[in-house]
């Protein structure tokens, strides 16, 4: 059984993490990890995203899923027309014929047909330009765009509302009087399909532009780095550098891949029915092997059913998720800006745009700061890797636009301010990456004024003491 003050391995900036799998069985091996400090004094409570959650969220941003649930709404309609035409006005439900809803909901169906068809014709087409022009990884964000997908849905979803609606009335399903009923709920559908044909018009303008693929990436930064703020550590207790910890087991991955989430709240509950205390070895973003360690466990007696069941709080997949992982997020802006500095394209105008997103992305990032109540208190979790987040952001740039003296000014402007963070770590990697993009731009400037002035700009002077440090 291990001490309340659990200890944390050192995470350095090259240190690769290993990735957990989520199959059904686990091994277990042991081990001890020596370490040496004390935990910071916790500050403020946090919630933890559930498993179940994540993979409902990551199902529900699937389009054929909203098609689905709203065609399944429209299938209701022969069911809800008889309890609605007893709250409808007589006068009203004896106005109106067989033929006027059916004249209706052939118009429907035959424009809807169309208008499906030609949507999502121009819907792939965007994504497709997307994908070439900005990211393969701005492309999935477009694709789970819910805005599109909504307008999409219920598209499909009239479409299918025409056609169950023919059929019920040809079948004579619904009787006479509840005629007014289905026509008023023709008459519903008209209005929101002229709504969303209204929003679709104005989506259309920008979909699959750089501009837009930037803003959704933008966005997606935001989000999954204001998500790392309000859970901290995932929200487990922080597992600081250099505290001591004797561990008699390993999670071991049963399955290669990229670690997607982590259900440390589920993890902290099955360690706590075994009095157990775990130290994670992966974080979301992390590249594992089949056999790769996810965690380090002290614990009185582990199963092989306990090992799998933990195991499966790991979520691993073939592609990274952005939602635990703000260095996949970031680099996702990163990749629009190199490919906008490759040769073919030539666009150090999107570079520089990138540069100063990121600038205002990162220099709202606060350090996070371990809660006084934790949802996973038996799970302890390193903090996030500034340096990597920094170096994911920028150095790529600087590498791609090394020759381009804008880009370089734009890079070094940013890193400048950066090396100004209230967090020191913060601070320190911006020095850091600053000192590398001034190798590159030593490299591949030709000029020495354009050499003087970005050095003139960068946070640091000297770039061979940063990259011999």
């Amino acid at each position: 059984m291990a001490n309340d003050a659990l200890s944390q391995l050192s995470y350095g900036p090259t240190t690769r993490a290993p990735y957990g799998g989520c199959a059904s069985t686990c091994q277990a091996t042991r081990g001890t990890i020596t370490t040496a400090a004390a935990f910071r004094p916790i500050s403020r409570g946090t919630k933890v995203i559930s498993q179940y959650f994540f993979r409902a969220r990551e199902v529900g941003r699937r389009l054929w899923v909203r098609a689905a649930l709203i065609s399944g709404l429209a299938l209701v309609a022969p069911v809800l027309a008889p309890f609605l035409s007893s709250i409808l006005p007589d006068a009203f439900l004896t106005g109106i014929g067989i033929d006027q809803v059916r004249t209706l909901l052939d118009i429907l169906a035959n424009s809807m047909l169309a208008v499906t068809t030609f949507s999502l014709t121009v819907m792939v087409t965007a994504h497709l330009a997307a994908d070439q022009s900005a990211s393969p990884r701005g492309h999935r964000l477009l694709r789970e765009d819910g805005g599109t997908q909504t307008v999409l849905a219920t598209f499909v979803g009239s479409f299918v509302f025409a056609l169950v609606s023919i059929v019920v009335l040809q079948t004579r399903f619904v009787s006479a009087e509840a005629t007014g009923a289905y026509y008023l709920m023709t008459l519903v559908v008209f209005g929101i399909v002229i709504f969303n044909i209204l929003r679709w018009i104005g989506q259309l303008a920008s979909l699959g532009s750089v501009e837009a693929t930037i803003a959704t990436a933008e966005e997606q930064a935001r989000s999954t780095l204001r998500t790392r703020a309000e859970t901290p550590f995932l929200g487990a207790r922080h597992l600081r550098p250099g505290a001591a910890h004797d561990s008699n087991h390993s999670l071991l991955c049963p399955s290669g891949g990229y670690v997607r989430h982590i259900d440390t709240g589920k993890l902290s509950s099955l360690l706590e029915d075994r009095q157990g205390k775990a130290l994670l070895e992966v974080l979301p973003g992390s590249f594992v092997n089949t056999g790769d360690p996810l965690a380090h466990l002290s614990i009185v007696d582990l199963t092989e059913e306990d090992a799998g069941a933990m195991c499966r709080c790991f979520v691993v997949g073939r592609t990274r998720s952005f939602d635990q992982d703000p260095i996949f997020a970031v680099s996702v802006l990163t990749e629009i800006a190199e490919r906008a500095l490759s040769p073919g394209i030539n666009d150090p105008r999107t570079a520089m745009d990138v540069c100063d997103r990121l600038n205002l992305i990162l220099d709202a990032f606060e350090d996070e700061v371990e809660p006084e109540e934790c949802a996973a208190s038996l799970v302890f979790a390193p903090s996030l890797d500034l340096f990597s987040l920094v170096q994911s952001a920028f150095e790529p740039i600087a590498r791609d636009g090394k020759s381009n003296v804008q880009v370089q000014a734009h890079v070094q402007s940013a890193l400048k301010r950066l090396s100004e963070h209230r967090s020191s770590e913060m601070a320190e990697a911006a020095r850091i990456v600053s000192g590398r993009a001034l190798a590159y731009s030593d490299d591949g400037l030709l000029l020495a004024a354009d050499r003087a002035r970005i050095k003139a700009i960068a946070p640091v002077k000297s770039a061979a003491s940063k990259l011999d440090g």
